[in-house]
């Protein structure tokens, strides 16, 4: 039995850093005593460029991945360049530590072996002069997939349509799924995929289906590289694709309209079989809820404008509320009041945003007049304009040229 610690998305900066070592230290509790033979990050470790000073993450990060990879060996694969900056990734693989730190920037396969003297080794596999069949010392093999970039894949394509590109792309991902699935079917160890990428189908914080960003993954052809269990990262809100194929999520709220709960998962992987256990770990960790609301019109009532929201998902959380009002709007729901719909949050943030007048929803318009002079009245009053006679006179003439 093998037993895998999979933790992502750490976004190690120093504005949140009072939250990231908070889980940081529980993972790290935690690992000690679940005591896993590896552990995998699955991208993202940090979440900007970081300078080797106290005014950044620098210090306490590389402290942690020290105490984790004294814990069992560790590998860890880049995120996108918006948070692993290139370069940021492969050099921890220098850090001493009791265990070894495999880290890379590249797609490649690697194996986990036992040494004679009873250590392990995460090493990429020789396919000239080994096979995973004849590898008796092979404990697993780890497909690694760090973030994938149009850039890479398009650098020598010349021009061609988005239609043409994202065809190439996708050829490309297949037959590097299936070049990986060859190596895993030879195995007589539990095989594992680590990936940094966007599966068709993931669901956000916010409750809606991934669409559209960037190169996008169909977990059928993920499931080429034939993985007992594929650990994926990027995706904030933990979840399972299949059974096997999971997002750990990240390690603590980091953007606002983060409420789910955080964890990592525990994966248990028995010798000579496909089937898995996952154990999800919660972290404990304070949500960030994000509430939109506008005023109403006409009883001036405050309405919660995303519908995706969760019913009281602000108790015990940080709460951002974002009022959208117009400028005439402007102090008549006060901050005390705008707190009062929202009882029991930890702390309170309000950002007002004004709505240019030409913004005022049409469809509430609609729904209280009837003619075109009753709507024009109507949105004179919400935007808090007196409007001479002449605009209504030619209204109604207006209305009255059209032929239905």
């Amino acid at each position: 039995m093998l037993r895998i610690a999979h933790t992502s998305d750490w976004h190690w900066e120093i504005e949140k850093l009072e939250k990231c070592e908070a889980s940081s230290a529980f993972i790290i509790s935690k690992l000690k005593e679940l005591k896993p033979d590896l552990h995998i990050i699955t991208g993202d470790y940090w979440n900007r460029k970081q300078t080797m000073s106290a005014a950044s993450a620098f210090l306490p990060a590389i402290a942690a991945l020290k105490e984790l990879a004294n814990i069992c060996p560790l590998v860890i694969i880049k995120g996108n360049n918006e948070h692993d900056n290139e370069g940021s990734t492969e050099w921890l693989n220098q850090l001493e530590t009791k265990y070894p730190i495999y880290a890379t920037e590249k797609a490649e396969t690697v194996g986990m072996y036992l040494l004679p003297d009873g250590k392990p080794l995460i090493s990429r596999i020789n396919l000239e002069h080994e096979t995973p069949s004849k590898c008796s010392n092979l404990l697993a093999i780890i497909h690694l997939f760090p973030y994938p970039t149009k850039a890479y894949f398009l650098a020598d394509a010349g021009n061609l349509s988005i239609d043409e590109s994202n065809k190439l792309i996708q050829d490309a991902l297949r037959q590097m799924f299936l070049g990986m699935g060859l190596l895993s079917d030879e195995a007589k160890c539990p095989v594992i995929l680590a990936g940094h990428c966007n599966v068709s189908g993931a669901m956000l914080s916010t409750g809606q289906v991934l669409l559209g960003q960037d190169i996008m993954i169909n977990k059928h052809d993920l499931e080429l590289a034939r993985a007992d269990y594929y650990a994926l990262g990027h995706i904030h809100k933990a979840q399972s694709i299949t059974p096997s194929m999971r997002y750990a999520g990240s390690i603590y709220h980091f953007n606002f309209g983060e409420t789910e709960k955080k964890s990592f998962n525990i994966v248990e992987l028995g010798e000579n079989t496909h089937a898995g256990i996952v154990t999800s770990i919660e972290i404990p960790s304070r949500p960030l809820s994000l509430h939109e609301c506008e005023i109403k019109y006409p009883d001036n009532s405050l309405c919660d404008i995303n519908p995706a929201n969760q019913w009281m998902d602000w108790v015990d959380a940080e709460l951002r509320i974002r009022l959208y009002q117009t400028k005439e709007q402007a102090g008549q729901i006060t901050d005390e009041r705008l707190k009062e719909y929202y009882l029991d949050a930890y702390s309170y943030t309000v950002e007002r945003i004004t709505i240019p007048e030409e913004r005022i929803r049409s469809s509430e318009i609609a729904a209280t007049a009837m003619n075109l002079v009753d709507k024009v009245k109507v949105w004179a009053k919400v935007i808090g304009k007196e409007l001479p006679e002449e605009v209504l006179v030619l209204a109604a003439e207006l209305e009255g040229s059209v032929e239905v």
